[in-house]
């Protein structure tokens, strides 16, 4: 979850940059924060429900955001 969030937000911010910053952005926040794409993280949610998780990356039994109770 923490991936997701900080990904979304720093996604809210590359699109007042240029092209070129985004670039510098993106690497840096992939080598530093774990950055991934909106597409990645899609993926990742997909993955996560082929392999049975909760859309928070968890079993969705012990998700604290109450997954198993829906």
């Amino acid at each position: 979850m923490y991936q997701r969030n900080l990904s979304t937000a720093i996604d809210g911010y590359l699109s007042e940059l240029t092209q070129e910053d985004k670039r510098k952005v993106i690497q840096l926040a992939r080598a530093e924060f774990d950055y991934i794409s909106p597409e990645e993280i899609t993926e990742a949610i997909r993955q996560n429900q082929e392999d049975g998780y909760c859309s928070h990356g968890l079993d969705p039994n012990c998700c604290p955001l109450g997954c198993g109770d829906i």
